[in-house]
């Protein structure tokens, strides 16, 4: 039942459009879920493909040695952040769900 497809596009915003389209108009798929590492995770928010994010924080701190959530390399100052918005926000055993949509600047 897997489906392989060959692209051109190199990784990045041109090869996510080309992936999420392809699926969209070929497939008819119209919702994905993305786990995914840091890399990714920060090149689909920074493509705007993103509509909205579910976020676990567990109770544990780690080191600055830690990987990140995200990877942003387009957000070097406070003038480039983007800001969310929660919607929904529980606990699930000792963790925090947090559900959020990114608020994109107009």
């Amino acid at each position: 039942g897997v489906e392989l497809v060959s692209v051109e596009a190199k990784r990045g915003p041109e090869f996510l459009g080309f992936a999420l389209h392809y699926l969209a108009k070929e497939k008819e798929i119209n919702e994905v879920l993305l786990e995914a590492g840091s890399s990714l995770s920060g090149e689909m928010i920074q493509a705007g493909f993103i509509d909205e994010l579910i976020l676990y924080l567990a109770p544990i701190l780690l080191g600055q040695d830690a990987k990140g959530l995200f990877q942003l390399p387009l957000l070097e100052d406070m003038s480039d952040r983007l800001s969310l918005n929660f919607f929904d926000i529980r606990t699930i055993g000792k963790d925090i769900r947090i559900r959020a949509t990114i608020n994109r600047p107009e």
